[in-house]
């Protein structure tokens, strides 16, 4: 019971923040995960939601903070029927505030950052990173090819393409973005 205070998570955080040395400007990463109960009822906390697993017991909703080098910094439990997207800046704020963090990029997969969240954590003054697959040949990719046709992709090659919102988008307060396209050999590999 002593453990499912807030002020021994606190304190955890406080130290797992001091033993990865955060400074202003910190990269975290976040995701989530849901560990089901085998019963049938929820209880309010314990609830049946969304699962990759497709299990229909109650589930908790579990979100883990890790620094740039995946060192867990705070672990948050939220209600099984909570959706993943809504569990992020909760997290990442109580962090941010707790350690006087003042420039933080979030890292998170393209689940985890929903147009709502892309606008609150440009609203929090945070920045994110979202790593996602892409189901077309972007431009600048395509114009690299162009240019050095007989060429291998060099490993690691990073390009870069401007991203401009929309009027439409720009109405829901959704910025201008770059997008970074980065190759990796080893990936690639895999995916064929």
């Amino acid at each position: 019971p002593s453990y499912a205070r807030p002020q021994w998570r606190q304190a955890l955080a406080t130290a797992s923040a001091r033993r990865a040395g955060l400074g202003p400007a910190s990269l975290v990463l976040f995701d989530v995960s849901t560990l089901y109960f085998e019963t049938d009822a929820g209880d309010g906390f314990r609830e049946p939601g969304f699962s990759k697993e497709r299990r229909l017991e109650p589930q908790i909703t579990l979100g883990l903070l890790t620094d740039a080098a995946g060192f867990p910094l705070t672990v948050q439990a939220f209600e099984g029927n909570k959706a993943e997207t809504a569990t992020m800046l909760p997290v990442i704020n109580a962090f941010k505030s707790a350690h006087q963090l003042t420039d933080v990029t979030v890292v998170a997969d393209a689940g985890m950052i929903s147009e709502a969240n892309q606008v609150a954590i440009k609203a929090a003054g945070l920045s994110f990173i979202l790593g996602t697959r892409i189901p077309f040949l972007p431009d600048v990719v395509r114009e690299w090819r162009d240019n050095h046709p007989d060429e291998v992709i060099p490993d690691g090659l990073v390009l870069t393409q401007p991203w401009p919102a929309t009027s439409a988008e720009k109405t829901r307060g959704i910025p201008d973005r770059v997008i970074y396209y980065q190759f990796r050999a080893d990936r690639a590999r895999r995916t064929l």
